[in-house]
Parts: C-alpha cells; structure tokens; sequence
C-alpha cells in the first residue's frame, strides 16, 4: 500500500508534465494523439526516475539498462492503452483531449503500477528449501 500511495504522488509530477505537454502542443497545433504521445513518454521519463529512486525497494534486475528497458515497455505498452483510450473518448463520445485525459489517466495509472510492480520491482522468487517443497 505504501508503493502505489508514493507512486501516486510521484506520478502527479509527470502526470502535470504530461498534461501541460498535451495542452500546450494541441494548442501549437499538434494532433491530439501525437501531442498526447510526447506528454506521455516524457512523464514516463520522470515516473521512472522518481520511482526507482524513491518508490520501489525490491529490486528484480541489477542491471539498471534491463530494468530501464522494462520500465519503458510498459511505458509503451501503457501508452498504447492511452492512445487507444483518448481516441475512444475523443473521437468517440465527443470529449475534448484536456477532458479525456481525465479517465484515460486513472486507467493507465493502474495498470502502470500494477505491471510495474509486478515485473520490475518485486524481489526475486526466494527458494524454498527441499524438505518444506513436499
């Protein structure tokens, strides 16, 4: 409980990136979804950062370029739901992308933390020993 309450707050921080990013870029003229995309993969970039550094303990890689790769696949991955989302609530139900931003992000932000979580950032399966394993 305490991750996703520190994810939480440390994703308001990108969160207020990503939706300035989309906000300024559409008003520059920038497609919706393309603005969208830059915002997201750059709150990514900052939810990374404060995550590994404040946020998850348990550690799956030592290699940081493995867990670096990891969290952004499911930055990718995350991103695609978004997309997907905001078109759906755009195009579809008519909502402008400053207000379809509003579901989109709660989605994507559990589903972000709840992979993360479990691939990334959760400690290597223990062993157990042979006489307990029967």
């Amino acid at each position: 409980m305490r991750d996703l309450v520190l994810y939480g707050l440390f994703n308001l921080a990108a969160l207020a990136l990503d939706w300035t990013l989309l906000i300024i870029l559409t008003h520059a003229g920038l497609h919706y979804l393309l603005a969208s995309a830059v915002g997201f993969l750059a709150g990514v970039c900052l939810s990374y950062v404060l995550s590994i550094r404040f946020v998850f303990a348990d550690r799956r890689f030592v290699a940081r370029s493995r867990e670096a790769a990891g969290f952004l696949a499911v930055g990718f991955a995350g991103l695609l739901l978004s997309v997907v989302l905001l078109f759906a609530f755009v195009d579809g139900a008519g909502l402008p992308p400053a207000l379809a931003k509003v579901p989109t992000v709660g989605i994507c932000f559990l589903f972000n933390f709840f992979v993360r979580r479990a691939l990334l950032f959760t400690g290597k399966p223990k062993k157990v020993p042979a006489a307990l394993a029967a």
